[in-house]
């Protein structure tokens, strides 16, 4: 953790980037749900992997807050704000070692952009961000999960150990924040060509989740 810490600051001095880094948690086993339980995530992509459609389901059935159910069913809701929600690798250039670069809202799918705002007291704010994302490699084996949490944004609370700088010189509250990349550990059993399973938890409306190849 030293080294990856030594590496961030080293970055942010030569880049003048800010770079979110996660607290982590990590922990091993099966995924935890049974596979009748509606919120039970794969550990393995399935063969008729559909992302909109599975997390739909699972955002219906509670894994989003049911405030936000008439939006995920009305007009355009799977691009606006199922796509929205969905993690994506945007392709960056420089990653600190053992971390990925996720971000929520792939455009070149046509969804939206996910945004993220700040907590605001004075207005009775709470904010908007992603506040943990996990990542496992993608079998239904045993396989390590670990856990990066983002306790606040645009700067990450000195409970969870990060440090800040500015990433790729952009303003992460520019374009209503929708430039922040967030930085999230990987486990230590994932190697390049693995396929992953990512879970993102918008504190405002729930957690969501896609596969990728490294």
């Amino acid at each position: 953790m030293l080294d990856r810490r030594h590496f961030i600051k080293e970055m942010a001095l030569l880049s003048g980037a800010i770079i979110l880094v996660p607290s982590i948690t990590s922990c091993s086993g099966k995924p935890g749900r049974a596979s009748n339980d509606p919120l039970a995530l794969p550990g393995a992509k399935p063969a008729d992997w559909d992302e909109i459609a599975f997390n739909t389901k699972r955002a219906l059935a509670g894994a989003a807050p049911k405030s936000y159910h008439g939006a995920i069913s009305g007009a355009g809701g799977d691009k606006k704000h199922v796509g929205k929600h969905l993690p994506y690798l945007p392709k960056i250039e420089k990653t600190p070692d053992g971390y990925l670069a996720v971000m929520f809202g792939d455009e070149s799918k046509g969804y939206a952009r996910h945004p993220n705002s700040e907590a605001n007291a004075d207005l009775e704010d709470t904010g908007h961000w992603y506040d943990y994302i996990t990542i496992r490699k993608a079998t239904d084996d045993t396989a390590e999960e670990v856990k990066s949490a983002y306790s606040s944004w645009p700067k990450i609370s000195k409970a969870d150990n990060g440090q800040y700088a500015v990433f790729s010189g952009k303003d992460i509250t520019a374009n209503k924040g929708k430039e922040t990349v967030y930085l999230a550990a990987l486990p230590k059993d994932v190697k390049k060509g693995d396929m992953i399973r990512i879970a993102g938890h918008c504190k405002n409306h729930g957690e969501w989740v896609n596969y990728f190849t490294l």
